[in-house]
This record gives C-alpha cells, structure tokens and sequence, in this order.
C-alpha cells in the first residue's frame, strides 16, 4: 500500500482507472481511514485524463518508436535481439520523458494540479458513458474542500 509513504497533508487524492482489480473493500477502508480520496476516472478515457498517460506515456511512446525506427535505418534487414535491446532502451530512458516537467505537464493537461476542469473537453465524458458526472468519488474524507489549502503552484499532488 502506498499510505505509509504519503506525507502528513491531507486529504490526498488517488486517482483510480476503474479497473476491479484494482481496488477493493479493504483498500477503500485503508483509504476513508487515511483521509486519501479515490477519484475513479470515467472509462474510455485514460488517454485524456490519466497524468501520466498524458505527460509520460504519450511521449515515450513517440520516443520509443523514433529509436525504433533510426536503429532499422542504421541496421537495413538486422533484427532487434536480446543483445542490442538494453541499448536502445537506455537510450530511451536517458530521453528527457520521464523528467519531472514531464510529469507536472500531464497533471496540468489533465486539470488535476492546479485544478482546472475546463482543461477536458465535455465530449471526453459523453464518450466515456459518465451521465451524472465527470468521475465517480469513492472515497470521501472528512475533511471539507473549505479546509483543504490551494496550491498556486504547478506541483503535482502527492499520490505515490
């Protein structure tokens, strides 16, 4: 679980793909007693509204397929093999894709820190099936959005 590593503000948000499997009643337990709230994203919509699927996903994919695409340049008709691998895939981690700009650009885009709602279309949510609202709260602390403090910056929240 990842409560013992969060720090002491609170409440925090965890945001949650609505996967079963990854939740059940015991960690929303864990969560209403930590004061962690889970927020469960519509389907069909991590591409949009997931940060890491926008900020660091998205661009180690086009980065990957870029190395991809100079190794068979460099290496007409020579196969990819166990070998040559490892090389490749340090270059792709020494991209700057996984750097914290990154990173707070997917919690931007996706309207998570700072909050800012206007950031999804409303057609994300028509596709996703969502009627009554943009995400399904599962867990909601005690705490009152009125005691909650805001953040002027562009950090992310602190999740994991």
């Amino acid at each position: 679980m990842f409560i013992p590593f969060l720090p002491p503000e609170r409440p925090v948000i965890l945001i949650f793909d609505g996967h079963a499997s990854h939740l059940n009643f015991a960690t929303v337990k864990e969560a209403i007693k930590h004061d962690v709230i889970i927020l469960k994203l519509p389907s069909n919509s991590m591409h949009v509204l997931q940060p890491l699927d926008v900020g660091v996903y998205g661009p180690v994919k086009t980065a990957w397929e870029n190395i991809l695409v100079w190794f068979a340049q460099q290496n007409l008709g020579m196969p990819l093999n166990k070998e040559l691998f490892p090389s490749l895939l340090k270059s792709l981690w020494q991209s700057n894709c996984f750097s914290a700009g990154n990173i707070k650009a997917g919690f931007k885009r996706c309207g998570v820190m700072p909050w800012d709602p206007t950031q999804i279309p409303p057609s994300v949510y028509e596709l996703s099936g969502s009627s009554t609202s943009n995400a399904d709260v599962l867990s909601v602390p005690s705490t009152s959005s009125a005691d909650v403090p805001s953040s002027s910056t562009d950090d992310p929240p602190s999740l994991l």
